[in-house]
């Protein structure tokens, strides 16, 4: 990708702004399938290994196509990468609040709705992967070395932000209808999408990096596997405990749907408050290296 930028300060500024925005949006989707696909799920009759399989598919999609998407957009540009991963999003979100309302109003049955819930969150998981490769690229594309650090901080602190704002969004429109929420998000994701259509500048045309494809790094290449090997158990860990906890707090409590995932989301709440607590006021304060995250951080989540 050319590193020429042809924009005014102004433009990035704004552009920056709107991608804020696209990585919020992914966040705070996160919420919908914690705090409210679970319990509504298994209580239509859907079994808790059936649930972990419509995200497991998904996953595997993203865990597969990200680097796919982010060679991709070397090529193609940034921003259509970025696009492409919240309409998708977007579409895939109100889709599913779609099926599930045509198992309620009984035109198919549950084997169906599994089957489409299945496919439809694959198509998120394999087409939609690229949206925060793409958008970290761009913010390295178009920022000088001294200011990415500031840069690229704003926009992990995007998920921060959702992780407060999200499962509170999540816990008040679930009180107006399970299958609110759905529609809800996917409308605000594709909103956002709109905004960085029109706002995200990308004038510099991509151009082919031929040196950087010449070399493909792997996941069991030494300098990088211990990192990999990380990264995949802590993933692992956080799923497992995001996925049922709902659940758990709907059997530990006897809850009906509604009131799990309200609770729930008050649960995301408290993890997003503490999350925002440590990366901004304890992290930046004490400056630690990130060999001591790493290793404090693995030790704190067993």
């Amino acid at each position: 990708m050319s590193t020429s930028i042809s924009t005014t300060p102004s433009e990035r500024k704004l552009g920056f702004r709107v991608l804020f925005l696209g990585m919020f949006a992914i966040g705070t989707g996160q919420t919908l399938f914690i705090a409210v696909l679970p319990p509504y799920a298994r209580g239509l009759g859907l079994s808790t290994t059936e649930i972990g399989l419509i995200f497991s598919l998904s996953a595997l999609g993203w865990m597969f196509m990200s680097p796919y998407w982010g060679r991709k957009s070397d090529f193609i540009g940034r921003k259509s990468i970025i696009l492409l991963g919240l309409f998708i999003y977007s579409i895939t979100t109100i889709l599913m609040g779609f099926e599930f309302k045509l198992h309620n109003d009984g035109f198919i049955g549950l084997t169906s709705l599994f089957i489409l819930l299945i496919v439809t969150r694959a198509f998120f998981g394999f087409l939609g992967s690229g949206s925060h490769s793409a958008s970290m690229a761009y913010v390295a594309d178009r920022t000088t070395e001294k200011e990415r650090s500031g840069v690229m901080a704003l926009m992990g602190s995007a998920f921060a932000v959702s992780g407060i704002i999200g499962p509170a969004l999540a816990s008040q429109a679930i009180l107006l209808g399970p299958l609110v929420p759905y529609f809800l998000f996917g409308s605000i994701t594709g909103v956002i999408a709109i905004l960085i259509w029109i706002f995200l500048p990308e004038k510099t045309k991509p151009s082919i990096p031929a040196k950087v494809h010449e070399v493909r790094l792997t996941a069991f290449d030494p300098r990088i596997l211990t990192f990999v090997a990380m990264g995949f158990f802590i993933s692992q860990t956080q799923a497992i405990v995001m996925q049922l906890i709902a659940m758990y707090l709907q059997d530990k409590f006897s809850y009906t749907v509604i009131e799990a995932t309200f609770y729930t989301g008050r649960v995301l709440i408290l993890m997003g408050v503490a999350t925002f607590i440590v990366q901004f006021f304890i992290i930046r304060k004490i400056s630690p290296t990130p060999g001591f995250l790493l290793r404090i951080g693995s030790i704190f989540l067993f």
